[in-house]
């Protein structure tokens, strides 16, 4: 026994590690996934319009390839480059690579060779060998093989001298785009810092660019294509992009739209987690203050009840010593009486071998399962069982050994009657009873017959049986699929006859096996 104020103290002590401890586990498996998981998918979106950002730039450049390279001049400049020198002084100047921010523009024929190339430094706005600027050849760039499609468009991104680029590449034809194709155009674009401020306003995320470097590490860096978060959620993060054939162009420093990230236990989660832990000691105070008067009240419980000349237990433990003796003393008194009570009306009802109801607790039990059936219209399966051969059983192994099996085949029954309004019982010597309400006839055919191979399969060796090496069973069950007690009680004796009858059947023919019948009422009535 404690004082008050100890399990006072004990009460508080565990309440406050048991909210700690639900809050934490709330919060770590419960609420702060979920907004992991918002800010995850808040983040993969900005990605995701970033990447759609990019291919429109290459895109709108695509579009003013494609514009060129229909033009009927730029398709006869291809094929006769000498007999057309206005077209080049025409086009192929400062201020189309002003215009469109380009450092290379490159004619080939349809074979890739190359026909007129012109690089373009921006920064000095002169010209410059076009090798200089991107020292790649065609095919490395629009691929070569079965999988290239001669007349389909080609953008990606290339790196320069002047920094990383996207380019776009279209098969030259008339301006009908009749004609095969006779070659193919190339323009190179540098991504400027305007482009980038652009994306960022479309974005929402602080972008920068720079280019890759000899000895960069960038092995751990995921490509601009992988939709996942490798990182998981990260305020920033890296992106790369390549060239079609996969070498290192840019890297891509992205810094996210700054909302709040979430934090398992944050400022807001500790006030809360204060204002809980506050709960048990209000509680407990009030508990103190009040827990007299309760104790009292057990005390005037006592008393009525020796008036009422009633028996009942007192409520739970109560940590006052001098009235805990109380109740502890009249609890035991109470509790001896009802086991006294208990014990006397189990043994009445219970088969003492067996463990399972006896003969007395069918007779009072089965006529209500009976009835509830005819009630509620439940189907209703009766089964008889009795043991094949048992009194050679016991003259061959004794009567120890037939007790034992007469407990193992009712440790059976019971797993099978284990629903509400399941019931089974041993008759006496070594005939049983089952009762089962609310199965169809096919599940009813196998119930009892899961019920004969579970005993069968028990495998309890059986000499002086003629029909097995083991010990087995004959069964006679009688099956009322609707039964209906509005019109016509018909009693349980007719449908014990009727089962008693189908397991004379079952042993003439040999045992070791079920005899079922269906039965309507009607049938019993005009019997």
């Amino acid at each position: 026994m404690r004082s008050v104020k100890t399990y006072l103290f004990q009460f508080s002590l565990v309440a406050s590690v048991l909210i700690v401890a639900i809050f934490g586990a709330y919060r770590y498996w419960g609420e702060y996934p979920r907004e992991l998981a918002a800010v995850e998918a808040h983040q993969k979106r900005e990605l995701e319009s970033l990447r759609q950002a990019l291919d429109q730039d290459k895109q709108r450049l695509l579009a003013n390839v494609q514009d060129w390279a229909h033009w009927d001049d730029t398709y006869e400049f291809v094929q006769a480059p000498a007999s057309h020198e206005s077209y080049v002084k025409g086009n192929i100047v400062k201020g189309t690579f002003l215009v469109f921010n380009l450092v290379g523009i490159g004619y080939y024929d349809k074979d890739l060779n190359k026909v007129l190339q012109w690089g373009f430094d921006v920064g000095n706005e002169q010209f410059v060998p076009f090798e200089q600027v991107l020292p790649r050849e065609l095919s490395e760039l629009i691929g070569t093989g079965e999988d290239v499609d001669p007349g389909g468009s080609v953008t990606g991104w290339v790196r320069t001298n002047q920094g990383p680029a996207e380019f776009a590449i279209e098969p030259i034809t008339n301006s009908d785009e009749t004609s095969a194709p006779a070659g193919y155009l190339l323009f190179a674009r540098l991504v400027s810092r305007d482009q980038l401020d652009a994306l960022q306003a479309i974005t929402r995320l602080t972008i920068d660019m720079r280019p890759v470097e000899q000895g960069d590490a960038i092995t751990a860096i995921p490509l601009l294509e992988n939709k996942e978060l490798v990182e998981g959620v990260q305020t920033k993060r890296q992106r790369l992009l390549t060239d079609p054939s996969g070498a290192p162009v840019a890297v891509l420093s992205i810094e996210h739209d700054p909302i709040a990230m979430p934090k398992a236990i944050g400022p807001a989660q500790i006030f809360l987690l204060g204002g809980l832990l506050m709960v048990p000691v209000l509680v407990l105070t009030v508990t103190e203050r009040t827990l007299v008067r309760p104790l009292r009240r057990n005390v005037l419980r006592i008393e009525s009840m020796v008036r009422d000349e009633t028996l009942e237990l007192l409520p739970e433990v109560i940590p006052i010593i001098e009235l805990e003796q109380i109740r502890g003393a009249f609890n035991r008194l109470v509790r001896q009486a009802q086991n006294q009570q208990a014990h006397l009306t189990e043994l009445s009802m219970t088969d003492a071998l067996t463990g399972i109801p006896n003969r007395r607790s069918f007779d009072w039990t089965a006529n209500g399962r009976w009835r509830q059936a005819m009630r509620l219209r439940q189907p209703f399966l009766f089964v008889l069982i009795d043991l094949d051969y048992f009194k050679g059983y016991n003259d061959e192994k004794g009567h120890a050994e037939g007790d034992r099996a007469l407990w193992n085949i009712a440790q059976i029954l019971m797993k099978f009657s284990r629903r509400s309004g399941d019931f089974c019982a041993r008759l006496g010597g070594e005939e049983f009873v089952a009762v089962v309400l609310g199965l169809s006839e096919s599940d009813a055919r196998s119930w009892v017959e899961e019920l004969r191979l579970a005993i069968e399969q028990l495998g309890i060796s059986h000499p002086r049986s003629q029909v097995s090496a083991v010990l087995t069973v004959s069964m006679g069950a009688v099956y009322i699929a609707s039964p209906d007690g509005d019109d016509v009680i018909t009693p349980l004796s007719d449908i014990i006859r009727q089962a008693d009858l189908a397991l004379y059947v079952a042993k003439k023919e040999g045992r070791n096996r079920i005899t079922f019948r269906i039965l309507e009422l009607d049938s019993l009535v005009h019997q």
